[in-house]
C-alpha cells in the first residue's frame, strides 16, 4: 500500500516537473506580467502552494 502512495506522488510530481519543463517562464513572462488581472488575482507563491497541497 505504501508502495503505491509513493509511486503516486513520484508521478504526480514528475508531471508537475514536466509542466514547468515545457511551460518555459510561465507567469514570469513578459507577456503574463504585462496582462491586465483583477485586483484580487494572488500572487504566484500562493497558486504554487495551493496546487503542491492538492496534489498530495
Amino acid at each position: 500500500m505504501i508502495y503505491r502512495l509513493i509511486l503516486f506522488l513520484i508521478l504526480n510530481f514528475a508531471s508537475v516537473g514536466l509542466g514547468r519543463f515545457i511551460g518555459g517562464e510561465g507567469p514570469k513572462s513578459e507577456w503574463y506580467v504585462g496582462m491586465n488581472t483583477a485586483p484580487w488575482t494572488p500572487p504566484g507563491f500562493v497558486i504554487g502552494l495551493s496546487w503542491t497541497l492538492i496534489l498530495i
